[in-house]
């Protein structure tokens, strides 16, 4: 199973993600695998859903403008990591501020395709959103989801 792409070829398993037969004993018990490195990186706080221009939506003028700021912040990190082609699960830590947390997650969601981060945002498997510490306005952390079959 290919976890991680990048550009157009398969590439062998990062440092610090365990062997197959091996990650059977990090699994937790609602699924989803333990011990692999998070990627974190600190954005803008994006806008919310409640600022997209009605048919607009993503393409709205506020939303654009948050991406190529988000695009900066991952430029200026100097972090280029791959591709995640399996499912993945996100935490979005967001600095304390007025509204409602679920209205900033679709931006979230669909930048962290658009670059590349993920194959696909519908691959999420485990989502969670809080208040925290995210100086920049959001602390997004990124990992494969692995569910044992059985």
């Amino acid at each position: 199973m290919t976890l991680f792409k990048s550009s157009s070829r398969a590439t062998p398993r990062p440092a610090g993600v365990p062997a197959p037969e091996r990650a059977a004993a990090l699994i937790t018990p609602g699924g989803g695998l333990t011990g692999l490195p998070w990627l974190e990186l600190d954005l803008p706080r994006p806008p919310s859903v409640n600022r997209f221009v009605g048919r607009l939506g993503s393409s709205s003028p506020r939303v654009k403008a948050w991406k190529l700021e988000a695009d900066k912040h991952l430029l200026i990190s100097g972090k280029r990591p791959l591709q995640m082609m399996c499912s993945f699960e996100v935490e979005f830590i967001f600095a304390k501020h007025s509204g409602d947390l679920d209205n900033r997650i679709k931006p979230l969601l669909d930048w962290i395709q658009r670059v590349g981060l993920v194959s696909n945002d519908k691959l999420c498997e485990k989502l969670t959103a809080m208040w925290g510490d995210a100086p920049a306005g959001v602390k997004v952390r990124l990992r494969p989801w692995l569910a044992m079959t059985t």
